[in-house]
Order: structure tokens, then C-alpha cells, then sequence
């Protein structure tokens, strides 16, 4: 009878202990989960303020002009051999033509394993200074310095083009970052990879990959570590729409996951939250940084007509947005900079378009 009770009691406890196990688990995964986002999202906010406040941002941002396009109906390959030395910019008076006469105000003045070009910063960054001639420019110093490691253009009309930028650029002596490119389209889909790495051990991704499908992934990481990523897959229905199939938006140690229109799911350090209940909210067209973008309602994304909300197990809710605040919309900036870096398409590609055609003496 005594062993009996005995086990009695033992059962009791044990299930006591159980229960009150299990309730401070789910407690500790929903504390968990909420602590996780919060601090991933200030983590965010910290990245993107370093990176709007470094000297490589500033860089990043600049000003669009119009961009190298070749007319040739003539395949076309430049590399970087055809290109090393130090060209520094020289002002002077020049005939305005229809073609930009960017390289009539540059001279090689000495030999170089790297393409190295040296201008006034001021002819960076307003659109379209590069270009013209004012007489103060002669007492501009050439303080702007982009130093070209690697470059391959090719081109081969309707059929392919390839190109690579691996580069680093100073602006008044302070390193302002390194940035590649690698991008290659064909006639089946084109894939681009930019990223800028921004000297303070933060750098930015952006990826596109077209074909039967399209992939988008824009990344911002703190060493190799990811502090925010929003991947996308899309199946291509016509020729300009496509429908969803992926969605993984990454911020930090948190993890939301679609993979078809009914099945969200958020996760902690690879762990499944089943408590949590998520919903992604698409909405109209936004605008960023006052300025409408290029997304629409079939191509939704975090920070453009996307948000993400979450309830926790005691039945608060909140959304991504309401946590960053502009943190998530400011990253859009930075991704949308990466899509079309313009230092390099405006300056680089020109001036080694113009020592490609014989035109720099």
C-alpha cells in the first residue's frame, strides 16, 4: 500500500514538473521569438545608419547620366589589360559633339598594373558635369580615385554580353569602399551580381538571376554574417508577370518562409515557431524616399507594398514595419543604388569605351 502511494505521488510530481517544463519552454520559444525580432530589427537599423553615414554610401548614391550603350554591330571585348595605367583628369576647353567627350579631358600619365582613374569629385557627383567645361574646374583637384582591378566587357550582338568590375574608390584620401559586378545575358536570361562592400564591416548584395524563373536576393551583411535578406522566386506567367513561388525574408536570427500562397512560417536560430500565427500583407504601389518604385503588385517586396505581420502566442501582434520604422525602406534605397552603380557605369565604362576605340592619347 506504501509502495503504491509512493508511486502515486512520484507520478504526480513528475507530471507536475512536466507541465511546469513545458510551460517555460513555450514561454522561453515566445520570449525567444519576440527578443529575437527585436533585436534583429535594431540590428538592421544600426546597419542601414552606418552604412547611410559612410563616405561608400555617398558614393553608391550618386547621380544617374546616361550609361554606356554600344551600337556596335560588331562583337566587342575589352579587358583589363587593354586598359592599366593612371589617367587623370585635365580641364580644358573641348567641341561639343553628339558623342560624350569624356575622353578629351583625361591624360595617361603614367603606367599602371591597375585602371586607375583620378577626377574632381564634383564631376561625380552632379549628373552630367563630366561633360561640360567651366573655368573654375581648372581649380578643381582631382581628389576622386577609382582604382580598377579587374575589368572584362564583351559584347556580341543579339546574342550575348558579360561584363566585370572589381574596383575600390577614394575620395579626398579616405577609402570609400569596394565594389564588383558580374553580370552575363544571353538569350535564355541574364544573371547580375553587385555588391559594395562599404570599409565600416558592413556590405551590400544585390542578385538577379532570369530565365524560366526569376530570383531576386538582396542582402546586407555585417562580416559574413546576415543582418537582413529578402529572397524571392517567382515562375514566369507571361513575359512581363510572373507568380510567386518562394518568399525568405532573413533579419538576423529570424526567418519567415512561404512557400505557396496558404503556409507561413516564421523561424528562431532554425527552429520552428508553431505558437506564432504570420501573415503576409501585400498592398498598393509605395513610394521610397518620395519617388514611385519600379515594383508593382505582382512583384511585391519588404519595404516597396509588402509587410510582414506577426500575433505571438498571447495574442499580440505586430508588423516588421512598425518595429523598423524607416530602416527597412532605407535598405531599399540601397539596393535599388546597387542595380545600377552609377560612378561605374558613368566613368569606368565610358573612359575604358573611349580607350577601347583609340580615342584617349
Amino acid at each position: 500500500m506504501k509502495r503504491t502511494a509512493f508511486y502515486l505521488f512520484a507520478i504526480v510530481v513528475l507530471s507536475t514538473f512536466a507541465w511546469s517544463c513545458s510551460k517555460d519552454a513555450t514561454s522561453s520559444s515566445q520570449a525567444s521569438l519576440q527578443q529575437s525580432l527585436n533585436s534583429s530589427v535594431q540590428a538592421v537599423g544600426l546597419a542601414v545608419d552606418a552604412i547611410e553615414n559612410s563616405a561608400g554610401y555617398k558614393v553608391l548614391s550618386l547621380g544617374a547620366t546616361s550609361s554606356q550603350k554600344s551600337d556596335s554591330a560588331k562583337q566587342i571585348t575589352i579587358t583589363i589589360d587593354s586598359l592599366r595605367g593612371i589617367y587623370e583628369y585635365k580641364p580644358q576647353v573641348v567641341r561639343r559633339d553628339y558623342f560624350h567627350a569624356y575622353y578629351r579631358f583625361f591624360n595617361k600619365t603614367s603606367s599602371n598594373t591597375d585602371f586607375i582613374i583620378k577626377l574632381p569629385a564634383p564631376k561625380v557627383n552632379t549628373a552630367g558635369e563630366l561633360s561640360k567645361f567651366l573655368p573654375k574646374d581648372t581649380a578643381l583637384k582631382n581628389n576622386f580615385v577609382i582604382s580598377v582591378s579587374d575589368y572584362y566587357f564583351n559584347y556580341n550582338p543579339f546574342v550575348s554580353a558579360s561584363y566585370r568590375l572589381a574596383s575600390s574608390v577614394t575620395v579626398s584620401d579616405t577609402a570609400a569602399g569596394n565594389v564588383n559586378i558580374v553580370a552575363n545575358s544571353t538569350t535564355s536570361g541574364y544573371t547580375y551580381t553587385a555588391s559594395y562592400a562599404f570599409g565600416n564591416g558592413y556590405t551590400a548584395q544585390a542578385q538577379t538571376i532570369s530565365g524560366d524563373s526569376i530570383t531576386s536576393i538582396n542582402s546586407i551583411l555585417s562580416g559574413s554574417s546576415v543582418v537582413f535578406q529578402e529572397k524571392v522566386i517567382r515562375l514566369r506567367k507571361t513575359s512581363s508577370s510572373a507568380s510567386e513561388k518562394q518568399y525568405i525574408l532573413t533579419i538576423g536570427n529570424v526567418q519567415v518562409k512561404r512557400f505557396n500562397k496558404d503556409s507561413v512560417q516564421v523561424y528562431v536560430g532554425g527552429v520552428l515557431q508553431t505558437k506564432a500565427v504570420v501573415k503576409i500583407l501585400d498592398g498598393t504601389k509605395a513610394k521610397v524616399h518620395g519617388r514611385q518604385t519600379h515594383r508593382d503588385s505582382d512583384t511585391p517586396g519588404i519595404g516597396f507594398n509588402r509587410d510582414i505581420q506577426i500575433t505571438f502566442d498571447d495574442g499580440t501582434t505586430t508588423t516588421i514595419s512598425a518595429l523598423a520604422g524607416t530602416a527597412i525602406d532605407n535598405a531599399t534605397a540601397v539596393f535599388a543604388s546597387l542595380q545600377q552603380i552609377n560612378f561605374a557605369t558613368n566613368v569606368v565604362d565610358w573612359i575604358a569605351s573611349d580607350i577601347f576605340f583609340k580615342k584617349l592619347h
